[in-house]
């Protein structure tokens, strides 16, 4: 009794952390979103948007290899030595790229976005993995910590600069800049003149699981990136804001989830149970799909008017944000699925899988967003994670219940436009009929597992 006391008190203490370090991120983006939005015009809200996506990109192409293995391999705070191969190898990659990408781009008069790709790059890798370190060692409100230092800089600077008229670029690069300060103020400490040790995992792993965090970053703003060039400027700050409000919404939902779960189901395993694990990662795919299944009817339901709330007037294009929040439903269930290859050490399995989807998914873009525009775009993200959902559950041994959960909800979504309101809310309840049902029968088994 004690020991599950115990176990519940910590699951209870982490859940806790987490949820206020989410909601500081909510608060922020209620404060910076609609600021922004009644501030900027839509094109220059747009090149805001854009700035911090490439600074994503900066982000994983120099951080992302070293981050995701130590992950998996976080020794703790008794033994820190792979945290400090971790925090050099990080430093000296991280650092000349950033003085690179800004030079580079001086000869083309674009020093002011590259500025920004850079700054608001280093903030996003630093805070994600001082963030990683405190949840991976049991900390959870040392990374909660982390994470509303992080969101707090990054968001008051950023609205205080543009709201003094400070080039959105700019503002975007200052503010990840300062969100490194925060960062290494958070950190853990670690002693001088230590020798220095060999990698603590293989540069395969490294570089597949970079690969596939990757891939997946392309596939969540492939959309934003090629709308530019097809559509029309307004169209393109309507995309933004709209994607904005669904990570910030259903996308940290999940992501409150996400971040709560991993490192107690790679306990889980580590211990011997993988079949337990496995059918609480099918659970977990199948819970995702009736969140998303229930954030698309209330949105149905409540109409644009409130939205308009949020974001103002002019923002918000029902078919475009149902498609959004399906796509994010799925991205995460894909996610969810690639814990196992993870766990397995099979992270060969998640560059295929992401890659694959990604190159699929991309040219679906493509050809979707030349035919409708933004509703294209957002169709075209929704079926790339689609994709990517299912792929990664080849090998998986999860079994097909969360495949039939997510192909019915994928289905309704993607047809939605072609239906009047009232028969997409329809077949909305049967899709979460059908998930529900989904979710009981692997209830049973979670239950008879443990």
């Amino acid at each position: 009794m004690a020991r599950h006391r115990k176990t519940a008190d910590g699951w209870f203490s982490a859940a806790a952390a987490v949820f206020v370090a989410r909601i500081t991120s909510l608060v922020a983006a209620a404060v910076q979103l609609p600021i922004l939005t009644r501030v900027l015009e839509p094109e220059e809200y747009a090149s805001i948007a854009i700035a911090m996506v490439l600074g994503t990109y900066f982000s994983l192409f120099g951080a992302e290899a070293t981050i995701l293995p130590f992950q998996r391999f976080p020794g703790s705070q008794a033994e820190k030595a792979n945290y400090r191969f971790a925090s050099q190898r990080l430093a000296v990659v991280l650092l000349p790229l950033a003085v690179v990408v800004c030079l580079g781009g001086l000869p083309f008069g674009g020093f002011e976005i590259m500025f920004g790709v850079a700054g608001w790059g280093l903030g996003i890798a630093a805070n994600r993995f001082i963030a990683t370190v405190w949840l991976m060692w049991e900390s959870p409100w040392s990374y909660a910590a982390s994470l509303m230092m992080g969101t707090g800089l990054r968001t008051i600077t950023v609205v205080a600069l543009v709201l003094i008229d400070v080039n959105g670029a700019i503002a975007v690069g200052v503010a990840g800049l300062a969100s490194v300060v925060g960062a290494v103020v958070l950190a853990p400490r670690l002693a001088y003149g230590s020798a220095k040790q060999k990698s603590p995992w293989g540069l395969v792993m490294g570089v597949s699981l970079a690969l596939g965090s990757l891939a997946f970053t392309i596939m969540s703003n492939f959309g934003l990136l090629i709308l530019p060039a097809m559509v029309g400027p307004d169209q393109v700050g309507q995309y933004a804001a709209m994607a904005q409000l669904v990570t910030l919404s259903i996308g940290a939902v999940l992501g409150l989830g996400s971040t709560v779960l991993y490192p107690r189901l790679q306990k889980l395993w580590n211990s011997g149970r993988e079949d337990l694990t496995r059918s609480f990662i099918s659970l977990l795919g199948i819970v995702t799909v009736l969140i998303g299944g229930f954030s698309v009817l209330a949105v149905q339901l409540s109409g644009v008017e409130i939205l308009n709330l949020v974001l103002g007037n002019d923002y918000v294009v029902l078919p475009v944000l149902l498609s959004l929040i399906a796509a994010t439903a799925a991205s995460q269930i894909g996610q969810f699925v690639s814990w196992v290859h993870t766990l397995t050490l099979q992270s060969h399995r998640i560059r295929r899988s992401a890659l694959l989807a990604t190159l699929i998914g991309c040219l679906l873009t493509i050809l979707l967003t030349l035919a409708y525009g933004v509703g294209g775009a957002a169709t075209g993200t929704l079926m790339s994670f689609s994709l990517y959902g299912l792929l990664m559950f080849r090998a998986s041994a999860l079994g097909r219940r969360p495949v039939i959960a997510l192909l019915a909800f994928v289905l309704v979504v993607a047809v939605g436009p072609l239906l009047n309101s009232t028969a997409h809310m329809i077949l909305c309840g049967l899709a979460i009929v059908v998930a529900l049902d989904q979710c009981l029968r692997e209830w049973r088994t979670v239950a008879r597992l443990r």
